[in-house]
């Protein structure tokens, strides 16, 4: 516990010094600001969100524009709390990439127990590699996603209470609607262990039961609400016009 805990302070130096020498080089280079249009949309959303209460990209007409919906409230805090847009999306990336650096490092220790260099060099690559740099300043919600995988994978290893496991398994879904994937495959080797494992009942229907309190039972609301925040465009019924997403969101601050 200690030496993940020293490991913490280690990924939050090395993650500040890729978040200065990123921004800075953007400062110095052009602009900061977000490289996607979708960052923008998020903001777009978020805005929306606290001003008119509506998860909609024009107000009065609500939509699914925005496949991150966990993001877009974290997003919507800032607009809450009246602070600079950028910055806030700024400060979310920061943490999250400290938190995805120490939970690789988590994961890493998990899989070599014996290897702490291993573990070590996971989880500084992680804090240093310049493709998640980017994706935590990107204003997307990437690394926050990468976060909840690896603290998935981590925490199914170490035979973590079920409920914690299916609410990292909510909260990874309603992320991005990808990471029931992931989710499903651990619902499904844990399902596996379990008929492998225990003593045979007669009650055919046990195991099932028990990974549906466990499992799919807290996790079961995020990923609903993942669901209803599907896009429309994904089946081609509408369109989203993105064009004005950044200066809409630019002019209201």
């Amino acid at each position: 516990m200690k030496t993940s805990r020293l490991f913490l302070l280690l990924a939050l130096c090395s993650a500040l010094f890729s978040a200065l020498l990123y921004l800075g080089w953007s400062y110095g280079h052009g602009s900061l600001g977000f490289p996607l249009d979708d960052a923008w949309i998020h903001q777009t959303y978020a805005r929306n969100l606290v001003r008119y209460g509506q998860f909609a990209y024009v107000p009065g007409q609500p939509s699914a524009g925005s496949t991150a919906p966990l993001w877009t409230l974290l997003l919507s805090v800032g607009y809450f709390l009246q602070l600079d847009f950028k910055t806030w999306a700024y400060c979310l990336g920061f943490v999250f990439q400290t938190l995805t650096a120490w939970a690789a490092y988590r994961l890493a220790s998990r899989l070599w127990p014996q290897q702490e260099k291993v573990a070590l060099f996971a989880g500084l690559f992680c804090a240093l590699e310049w493709h998640l740099v980017w994706a935590a300043f990107s204003g997307m919600e990437t690394i926050l996603f990468i976060l909840f995988a690896l603290l998935l994978m981590e925490r199914y290893l170490a035979h973590a209470s079920q409920i914690s496991i299916g609410l990292l398994g909510g909260l990874l879904t309603v992320t991005r609607p990808e990471g029931i994937v992931l989710y499903g495959l651990i619902v499904l080797d844990a399902l596996r262990r379990y008929l492998r494992s225990a003593p045979s009942t007669g009650r055919r229907g046990e195991p099932f039961d028990k990974l549906r309190t466990g499992l799919v039972e807290p996790s079961g609301p995020c990923i609903v609400s993942a669901g209803l925040e599907m896009p429309p465009i994904a089946s081609g019924e509408t369109t989203v016009d993105h064009s004005s997403a950044q200066t809409a969101t630019s002019s209201s601050r």
